[in-house]
């Protein structure tokens, strides 16, 4: 390739990576959506968009994946066309439409994230450790009444004493959720290098600490136990694959970390009546709500009630709507709702689509340790999704972050993990890298 494509395929990485980049922390820090998203739709989405029309994604090495992607994306919009009744096909068509240019976006930069490993962990972790700081601080010090004083229903004021804050973060389950998701990025690309510097150690252990602080003062079990598993797990995977004097020093510095965060959070946030709050409310009905979905079966059950039917105008939402008293706009868990949405075709095809990408993962060629992480990024996924609501396509929100941005981030790292990585700064890369 001349050098002329090089740089027009170097620039076309930058502008998508920096739009990403600007999308993912403008949706986390302030709530005006449309501030947010022109960094995604003036700059990502455009780049994207054009360097697959100049035919330069490259996609070979993940061709399994792909392949199934693509009759996952047709059955969809099938569904939607066809399957479905509602008023807004044409939206629906549209959202899929962004979705799946998003997900090749990931894919896209990621091969920007893999030549420059530190670099890029080191950001995603102060990301996810600015934010979490900024959350916690400001829901405990400043309050949330303060800033709707300030800015009137910027924050909702319905959740009692858990976290709520700006952005993304006015959930207190989808919102931790998505900083988990770009902590777990960080520590995935900063412990899937052999080098690992004293100061990125230093912020890995710092957003560690803010991340499990976020999730803890939002109550929100799903965030707080998949972010215990991957980090309980990637330690493991940094003592166990990497037995040192420096591996051994980083683990305490964690665990002395996280008992010093105990006490402050114990003194400072009453952590007692943290836990003996979420004990309290046990399952949350989340295994009644399953039992229901499971035994009541959709419209169809090879296809759905379609994708762009409400859930609530299903057969299921409706059984759920009589049994709780109130409307459910989901069924708590990504499988199940698929199931729901698009039948057993649906599911299937989903199921294959994740099949394929544990393959890639587990088959290409980058070293262990880059797969290993790899596949904690996909196990992340399906621990965030299966006890919450999110659609596999939707307009752009924290569903993207939570169900695509991992998936194909762990994709791209395991696939670009195995190319020439000559261009280990991001200054240059081979054909096969992007």
């Amino acid at each position: 390739m001349n050098s002329r494509g090089l740089l027009s395929r170097y620039n076309a990485l930058q502008i998508a990576n920096f739009g990403f980049f600007g999308f993912v922390f403008l949706s986390l820090i302030q709530s005006w959506n449309d501030l947010s998203r022109l960094f995604l739709f003036a700059l990502f989405l455009p780049a994207v968009i054009y360097s697959a029309a100049k035919g330069r994604l490259f996609l070979g090495r993940a061709s399994p994946f792909w392949l199934m992607a693509a009759a996952l994306c047709f059955y969809l919009f099938l569904s939607i066309v066809f399957l479905s009744e509602s008023d807004e096909v044409s939206r629906y068509v549209r959202w899929l439409a962004e979705t799946a240019i998003f997900v090749l976006g990931v894919f896209y930069i990621a091969s920007l994230w893999r030549h420059a490993p530190l670099f890029y962990g080191a950001v995603f972790l102060a990301i996810a450790g600015v934010v979490s700081l900024y959350a916690v601080l400001g829901f405990h010090f400043v309050g949330v009444s303060a800033v709707n004083a300030v800015f009137p229903d910027a924050v909702p004021d319905r959740y009692g004493s858990r976290l709520v804050w700006l952005g993304i973060l006015e959930h207190p389950i989808k919102g931790p959720s998505m900083v988990v998701v770009l902590y777990a990025l960080g520590a995935a690309l900063f412990l899937g290098e052999e080098r690992r510097p004293a100061p990125v150690c230093g912020l890995w252990v710092v957003s560690t600490l803010a991340t499990a602080a976020l999730c803890l003062s939002t109550a929100s079990r799903g965030p707080i136990v998949s972010l215990l598993v991957f980090v309980g797990l990637s330690g493991l995977f940094l003592i166990t694959g990497n037995i040192s004097r420096k591996a051994i020093l980083q683990f305490l510095a964690i665990a002395l970390g996280v008992v010093a965060a105990i006490y402050a959070l114990y003194e400072l946030f009453e952590l007692e009546k943290l836990i003996e709050h979420l004990l309290s409310r046990k399952d949350g009905r989340r295994f009644e709500l399953w039992g229901i979905v499971i035994n009541h079966l959709p419209e169809s059950v090879a296809f759905g009630c379609g994708m762009a039917t409400e859930f609530i105008d299903c057969s299921v939402g409706a059984a759920l709507r009589e049994h709780f008293g109130r409307d459910m706009s989901h069924s708590h868990n990504l499988l199940l709702h698929a199931y729901v949405m698009n039948g057993l075709t649906g599911l299937v095809l989903l199921c294959l689509l994740l099949g394929a990408l544990v393959w890639c993962c587990v088959f290409s060629k980058a070293p262990l340790r880059v797969r290993w992480l790899s596949l904690l990024l996909v196990m992340l996924t399906m621990l965030l999704t299966g006890s919450e609501g999110y659609r596999l396509i939707s307009s752009p929100k924290v569903d993207w972050f939570v169900v695509w941005l991992p998936l194909m981030a762990a994709l791209g790292l395991s696939v670009h993990g195995g190319a020439n990585q000559k261009g280990k700064n991001g200054t240059k890369m081979t054909s096969g890298n992007a």
